[in-house]
């Protein structure tokens, strides 16, 4: 078996035998082929996908810990492989949308290592690339399906989004470095207030966590979804998953994959949202209420943006590039939504 050496270093979960016992297979098990799904290296690690003899499915998708020994530190510290884990175990089976089945778990060279069912036939999404509101709806369908389906509901294992680090400390601790590196794609006045920003968005964590919360994917990009030819899309990397406000996952889509912000694009999308939220049993839950929690949301994510810029490779090349459409396409999205304006004046958007 021909394997590229950036996939087969210390690779020891390649092996048929760990694949078995990983799997819970009784028979042997023959791995014939190995090919890298998408990048490797990556915040939520190296996907590969692995042909097999001798297993009822005849490929698997191995999730595994990234290649940089910093990102695995980074995650690790925050819990992220163990919550995933626990997420496709425990919290997947109850949810109403399309997800690949949990086929097994072991621990791999560098980790834990989920073996996942294998769904690399349909198209994957494009974060870069991006999307325009108009073909957007399916997936914020969907979503919504989801949140509708945990809207007040406990889920074990799973931390709220208030819960964490202090965000006003740590904004500040990041914050020379995505100066020093980003800073100069920042419109002037939000360079100027970036820096005393952090308690205006631990304000905006702190509503975002409040009740009526639900089950939140928490890194809702397109580079997270495929698009079979037939049925709704699949939703992949469940590292990130909280329990808090459903605009968070609205405007995590918005800002990171959407190639258009304008507000009355944004306010069809939010209503419709909304309105399948209504359909699928959701009360209590007025227009006003969720454009509120869309604009706040909006604006708590400049601290992931800034916690992302600060503390991951996004410095240089490719990476620095994706990140830095990235970046302005959260200045784009919060300034059309009055998100921006509410930042650099030191203020929530509902605050008068």
């Amino acid at each position: 078996m021909n394997v590229p050496p950036e996939i087969a270093r210390r690779a020891i979960e390649l092996d048929g035998g760990w694949l078995r016992a990983a799997m819970g297979l009784d028979d042997p098990v023959t791995v014939t082929k190995v090919e890298q799904i998408g990048e490797t290296r990556g915040f939520s690690g190296r996907v590969t996908r692995v042909c097999l003899d001798g297993a009822p499915a005849g490929s698997v998708v191995l999730k595994r810990p990234s290649a940089d020994p910093a990102v695995r530190g980074l995650i690790r510290s925050f819990g992220l492989e163990r919550r995933e884990t626990h997420f496709y175990r425990h919290i997947a089976p109850d949810c109403p949308i399309r997800l690949p089945r949990i086929l097994g778990v072991g621990e791999g060279s560098d980790g834990p290592v989920l073996v996942l069912e294998d769904l690399s036939a349909a198209r994957p999404g494009d974060s870069h690339a991006g999307i325009a509101p108009d073909d957007a709806g399916p997936v914020f369908d969907e979503i919504a399906r989801l949140h509708a389906h945990w809207w007040g509901r406990a889920v074990p294992g799973v931390p709220g989004l208030g819960d964490g680090p202090d965000v006003a400390a740590f904004h500040e601790r990041c914050w020379p470095t995505f100066a020093q590196r980003f800073g100069s794609e920042l419109p002037a006045p939000l360079l100027k207030a970036g820096r005393g920003a952090g308690v205006v968005l631990a304000r905006a964590r702190h509503r975002l966590a409040a009740e009526p919360a639900t089950l939140l994917h928490g890194d809702l990009r397109l580079d997270n979804i495929l698009f079979p030819d037939v049925g709704a899309p699949v939703f992949l990397d469940w590292q990130m998953v909280r329990r808090g406000a459903g605009a968070f996952d609205l405007a995590y889509l918005a800002t990171g994959s959407l190639t258009s912000h304008r507000p009355d694009e944004m306010h069809r999308l939010v209503e419709g949202y909304r309105s399948a939220l209504v359909a699928a049993g959701v009360i209590g839950y007025p227009t006003a209420t969720a454009w509120r929690d869309y604009r706040v949301a909006m604006l708590f994510l400049f601290a992931r943006t800034v916690t992302a810029g600060a503390s991951l490779g996004f410095a240089e090349g490719v990476a620095r590039e994706r990140f830095s459409r990235a970046l302005g396409r959260w200045v784009g999205a919060a300034a059309g939504c009055g998100a921006l304006d509410a930042l650099l004046q030191g203020r929530l958007p509902e605050d008068p």
